[in-house]
């Protein structure tokens, strides 16, 4: 049976890759199921992700903003390794030897998720011109709700700070 626990043996290894010419570290997972394997890999050291509601009838000019003219902005400021953008969706899951639906009360629907070297690379001035550019300042911003900003710092084997 796809999908069943029964004869599938996973294997899941985290290794962590050391760039010292750039001074950078990935982990890269390696996701065995029955002889497939998929890479994941993860050059920067800090997640940060922008998580917001928009009122629907700014939603076309959000999506449009976002995509055409702020992530290309922020994607070139020095430290930022990479971008991408996700949608809520509802989430049923398989836990406890049943299917349960999980709600996130006040959850925003949209998300950004960016990859960066440092913490300090959404501090820098770079982040800030860049944040400020465009349409997004005047036309979107104001619009938003419900914002969520989170920091959070990658984990190598071995580490717990």
């Amino acid at each position: 049976m796809r999908g069943s626990a029964v004869g599938v043996r996973r294997k899941v290894r985290i290794r962590k890759l050391a760039d010292l010419e750039q001074g950078k570290s990935a982990i890269i997972a390696h996701y065995t199921n029955t002889g497939k394997e998929k890479v994941m890999p993860v050059t920067g050291r800090y997640l940060f992700t922008a998580s917001m509601d928009i009122p629907a009838e700014q939603e076309a000019l959000f999506n449009e903003v976002y995509d055409e003219e702020h992530v290309p902005l922020l994607n070139k400021v020095p430290g930022v390794v990479s971008v991408a953008r996700f949608k809520r969706q509802e989430l049923t899951l398989a836990i406890g030897g049943e299917l349960r639906t999980i709600v996130v009360e006040d959850e925003p629907k949209y998300s950004a998720i960016y990859e960066v070297e440092s913490a300090d690379v959404i501090t820098s001035d770079a982040w800030m011109e860049a944040s400020e550019s465009g349409r997004w300042p005047e036309e979107i911003r104001p619009y938003t709700q419900n914002r969520r900003h989170t920091l959070r710092k990658i984990l190598l084997p071995g580490e717990s700070d």
